[in-house]
């Protein structure tokens, strides 16, 4: 009994010995250097929209609809607002709106 269990765990610390010694030899001889990309998911565009609304009508940021529904020939989707500008003219005040993101056909 005593020389299954030895044996038993003589396997297991092997193996963690094995697995934690090719773990870290793989991280200490990565000199790649890794470049970030875009990702871009299948059948799909990146849509973005610029709109002005009334700040009469929109009065707070809150009011701003935070996503758009955008279509482009057979592709259409719901888009997620990015960045939000309040503006002034001589007239009227003013949101523009960037919405941008992926959308599917």
């Amino acid at each position: 009994m005593k020389k299954k269990l030895l044996v038993g765990l003589l396997t297991v610390v092997a193996c963690f010995t094995l697995g934690s010694t090719s773990f870290a030899a793989s991280v200490s001889s990565s000199e790649t250097s890794i470049e970030s990309t875009s990702v871009k998911p299948a059948n799909t565009i990146l849509a973005e929209q610029y709109v002005t609304y009334n700040a009469l009508h929109y009065p707070t940021a809150a009011d701003v609809p935070q996503e758009y529904y955008y279509e482009d020939g057979s592709y259409a989707g719901w888009i997620p607002l990015v960045t939000l500008t309040y503006g002034a003219s001589e007239n009227t005040n003013y949101w523009v709106a960037q919405y941008k993101g992926w959308i599917t056909n």
